[in-house]
């Protein structure tokens, strides 16, 4: 789980969960040499999928105000100290050991 922080504007940072290698597969589908390959990288997109899942759970179900989703996997926030807590918080609590 990767998740990157920037900053868009005055009061506007986003977050965003960064996607499988090949996760872009609509505009250039992967050639996979192997069935291997290809159950790998389908574990990956489901991955990356149930995170975002958990991500938006948690945002729905907790007290974080300051915040909208702007994409499948992008959310803005307009507080920056709201924005580190929930990654800190989401991080330690969903990582893996």
């Amino acid at each position: 789980m990767d998740i990157k922080v920037k900053k868009l504007g005055k009061n506007k940072w986003e977050m965003r969960l960064v996607p499988p290698d090949d996760y872009d597969f609509i505009k250039k589908p992967p050639k996979y040499t192997d069935i291997n390959e290809a159950r790998i990288a389908a574990e990956e997109f489901k991955q990356h999928d149930d995170t975002v899942a958990q991500i938006n759970e948690e945002l729905v179900s907790s007290d974080f105000t300051m915040w909208s989703r702007q994409a499948y996997d992008r959310w803005h926030w307009y507080d920056k100290d709201e924005m580190n807590r929930f990654v800190t918080y989401f991080t330690l609590k969903h990582s893996k050991k």
